[in-house]
């Protein structure tokens, strides 16, 4: 029972003895007072990096849409027409020949046929 000494020290399951029997409860305040602790930390780092990304985008849609040249039409037809990237093929080999058998493959092959 030393792994339940364990975790009764560190207070994550609180142990009651009655009789023989022990009856032991999960106590889960540590574990959240230590989720609280990281995911605050974190959450507070990706918020800030996504607003930062929120003001990039706006401001790279306000500076497209301040040029003169862009017309609204052209802006239209490049959304209606989605961009598909080609991915170049390697050029596939052609062989006439069949590849080569092993030596044990050519005598499985003379046994069926004989």
């Amino acid at each position: 029972m030393k792994h339940l000494n364990v975790l009764v020290e560190a207070e994550l399951i609180i142990s009651k003895k009655e009789g023989r029997t022990r009856q032991l409860f999960f106590n889960s305040a540590p574990m959240q007072l230590i989720y609280d602790r990281w995911a605050t930390e974190y959450s507070r780092f990706w918020s800030s990096q996504a607003i930062d990304l929120k003001y990039q985008v706006e401001s790279m849609m306000n500076d497209q849409s301040d040029d003169p040249t862009d017309n609204k039409r052209s802006q239209t037809e490049n959304r209606s027409k989605p961009k598909t990237a080609e991915i170049p093929t390697a050029p596939q080999k052609t062989n006439s020949k069949p590849p080569a058998l092993s030596t044990k493959a050519k005598k499985k092959r003379k046994k069926n046929d004989a």
